[in-house]
């Protein structure tokens, strides 16, 4: 497309509520006017913080005397644009503490349509140019999903941002995200709430780390705030590269067929219960602790979803479930998505030299065979710390599995990046094995 082409067809972007913030400074989401500290209104501040972590911070000037108390809860009450908020929260000392959660809502609100700020996601590419009048970016993806029309604009120096998050501890605000009806019908509070429950679920299991939405704003078809909620959020620090990324999102394609795989899914799960599990856990499996509690972490859901797939799903029978081996009930259920389970020596060697000292045939055997070891070692001289790399190996390996068994229940026929050495270029994706 040539230059002038992209000026008449680029798109103006989405006006975020809160202003795109710079690393480390504060959104600031309220100045005036606070109660709930002594006989009379303060003047103070509702603010967004980002250091040392995300989170929701009120403070007021200086108090008197007559108002001092040790740290504990407090009610705090605010007057926002003609609204009236009655925020729980808590004190570090009398004029200032930190807030968990607190939200505006209309009596049997109804929402024409929704605007979310995100924080922490990565540059994904989008399907239309956007314009701020001095530059041009592909910063616009948008989709219809199950019935949603989703609009995501990225900042136009993300790219720039970015570059900082390898040397800072970044968070930041990165997208604002529009939802509405395909159809344009309203919907409640309680439905916007679902669906940016399984968008923060689901796009932290993408990315391999945790992202979220923050600050959303739903409005009434008259054109009106009937919703908008503040939230502490649950967030990873940005990433420059693609980290333990599965999805590239470089592709509009499969970043589409995801979301809509997701919400499908997610709509097909009754209370949203097992994939959620399922997928935060997989989402540990990058960020706890040593490696060994990754490994426990992904067996976790593993375990999980060998009973969901097995005897839920009507493959093998409860009583017959209980005579099966570790390494058989893994087995089964990698079949059931045609996952190859064989050991690869270039991959994984330290896991296949365990493996031939132990006379374990593949993947499953020697993974369980690990696994058991770390929890019920059959010595205090365990073996599975006298092979160098073991450890990373099998997690490298539970990683795979966890990722891969979560995208068939999904029923996801897209492609993904293999989360396994030796490690290439990002857009070296391929097709999941059932598609």
């Amino acid at each position: 497309m040539i230059p002038n082409q992209q000026h008449r067809e680029a798109k103006t972007p989405l006006k975020p509520v809160y202003s795109f913030n710079k690393p480390k400074e504060p959104v600031l989401l309220h100045q005036g006017e606070i109660g709930g500290l002594g006989a009379t209104e303060r003047q103070g501040v509702v603010r967004l913080e980002f250091t040392p972590e995300p989170g929701l911070r009120w403070s007021v000037g200086p108090l008197d005397d007559e108002w001092f108390t040790d740290p504990g809860k407090v009610d705090l009450s605010i007057e926002k644009q003609g609204r009236s908020w009655t925020i729980s929260g808590a004190h570090r000392v009398s004029n200032d503490g930190w807030i968990g959660q607190c939200e505006y809502v209309e009596p049997e609100a109804e929402l024409d349509h929704l605007l979310v700020h995100w924080m922490n996601l990565p540059a994904i590419l989008g399907n239309a140019v956007l314009t701020n009048g001095r530059r041009l970016w592909a910063g616009r993806w948008q989709g219809d999903v199950e019935g949603w029309r989703i609009t995501l604009d990225s900042r136009s120096d993300l790219t720039e941002l970015l570059k900082e998050s390898r040397s800072d501890h970044l968070y930041v605000l990165t997208h604002v995200m529009e939802i509405r009806r395909v159809n344009d019908e309203a919907f409640s509070v309680e439905a916007a709430k679902a669906l940016l429950e399984q968008l923060r679920v689901g796009l932290s299991f993408a990315f391999g780390r945790w992202v979220s939405p923050v600050l959303p704003i739903g409005y009434a078809p008259d054109g009106k705030v009937s919703w908008e909620s503040w939230v502490s959020p649950i967030c990873d620090p940005a990433s420059k590269g693609p980290g333990s990324a599965w999805l590239y999102y470089y592709s509009t394609q499969d970043f589409h067929a995801y979301l809509c795989s997701l919400v499908q899914a997610f709509a097909c799960d009754g209370e949203q219960g097992i994939l959620r599990f399922q997928m935060v856990s997989a989402v540990q499996t990058n960020s706890v602790g040593f490696v060994e509690q990754r490994v426990l972490s992904a067996f976790t859901a593993l375990e999980n979803i060998e009973w969901v797939n097995l005897v839920l799903g009507g493959h093998v029978r409860r009583r017959d479930y209980r005579g099966l081996t570790g390494e058989d009930r893994l087995r089964r259920v990698l079949e059931l998505g045609a996952i190859p389970f064989a050991l690869d020596g270039l991959e994984l060697p330290a896991l296949q030299e365990f493996a031939a000292r132990e006379s374990l045939s593949d993947g499953p055997a020697a993974l369980v065979r690990f696994r058991n070891g770390l929890v019920h070692p059959k010595s205090p001289r365990e073996q599975i710390y006298h092979v160098a790399g073991l450890s990373r190996d099998a997690w490298f390996l539970s990683r795979h599995y966890l990722t891969l068994l979560v995208l068939h229940s999904m029923g996801y026929r897209g492609k993904f990046c293999r989360q396994m050495p030796p490690f290439g270029w990002f857009s070296d994706t391929e097709p999941v094995p059932w598609a």
